[in-house]
Formats: structure tokens, C-alpha cells, sequence
């Protein structure tokens, strides 16, 4: 299972919890990592579908059209892009990231704007970003195919993020590599 992506719409206590962990300051990073991860696979096995998204390997490209990253040989900024599409994939608090795992969170009242924000994106909003990039940015190659692959995983997001809002839930967007 390389780079797949995935978002859960997470309760009040389960982010607590996540951030009383990262947050300590009793626990070395290691530590406060192998904690963090312990907390998210519990999550990710209970895969409560109601309150989950895959974007499967397309969430880089959905994070290099939301945000207009055009960081090169691969690799993304975390930082690029406007508030609120910026938090979708790597913004918000970066609670874990290593070589082989990254959990990032957005807050209950951030979700909010990010489910606005995201109900205006339409296809060809997205497919003219999309065409924007190059594979010497992205490292795979950007073809029509690759764009309906992105768009179809796409697809449904918005409306997680509008059901997660509904809720007061935060969003933790997990990835392994």
C-alpha cells in the first residue's frame, strides 16, 4: 500500500487525544510519534466509512491543483496555496510527518471553510490547474488519463468535508509512502 491517501472526519475527543499527544511535553518525538500512530491505527481500523475518504495516490495531484504547488522533483510545500484550500491535503497542524507516514489535522472550525471553499471547485476549474503542471514538478506524468484518475478520486470530497462540518468533527488527513 504505497502513498495512499486518506481523510477521516474525526471527533472532538479523538483529536484531543492526538493533540494532548503532541503537545507533551513529558514525550520525547520518537516517542510522541509511535503514540500518534498508535491513536491513528485505531482509527483507521475501525474504517467507520461514513466518516472517511481515500483519495487513494491522486492526493498529491489534488494538493498541487488546490493549492497551485508547483514545488519540482517531486516533492510539495505544505505551505503553498490560499487558506482555506491549502489545508486540505498537507496543510493544517502537521502532527506526525516521517519518510513513511504523515498525519495532518484540521480543525472543527477550519473544516467548515475548507467544505465551503471546496463546493466551488468545479472540473474545469481543476483540469485547468491540472494541465498547469510538469513531470519534472510532479514526477509522474500528466496525461488526460492521470487528470480523470485525480478528478474521479476527487470526486466526493467536497461533500466529506460538508458531512464533517455538519458534525463539528476535525479532519485528519493520513498518508504512508
Amino acid at each position: 500500500m504505497g502513498c495512499l491517501g486518506v481523510h477521516f472526519a474525526i471527533t472532538r475527543k479523538q483529536m484531543d487525544e492526538l493533540l494532548a499527544i503532541a503537545d507533551d511535553p513529558e514525550r520525547d518525538e520518537e516517542d510522541a510519534d509511535e503514540a500518534l500512530r498508535e491513536v491513528v491505527s485505531d482509527i483507521e481500523e475501525a474504517w467507520d466509512t461514513k466518516h472517511l475518504f481515500e483519495t487513494d495516490k491522486a492526493w498529491d495531484a489534488i494538493h498541487r491543483c488546490l493549492t497551485d504547488d508547483h514545488t519540482g522533483r517531486g516533492r510539495l510545500n505544505p505551505e503553498a496555496g490560499e487558506y482555506p484550500l491549502k489545508l486540505v491535503i498537507m496543510g493544517g497542524t502537521q502532527l506526525h510527518e516521517s519518510s513513511d507516514y504523515c498525519i495532518n489535522l484540521i480543525r472543527p472550525e477550519e473544516v467548515k471553510d475548507v467544505a465551503n471553499a471546496l463546493a466551488g471547485v468545479t472540473e474545469e476549474w481543476m483540469r485547468e490547474r491540472y494541465f498547469r503542471l510538469k513531470r519534472k514538478q510532479t514526477g509522474y506524468p500528466i496525461t488526460e488519463e492521470d487528470f480523470d484518475y485525480t478528478w474521479g478520486n476527487f470526486q466526493g470530497l467536497p461533500e466529506f468535508f460538508a458531512r464533517a462540518a455538519k458534525a463539528r468533527r476535525a479532519v485528519i488527513f493520513t498518508v504512508d509512502s
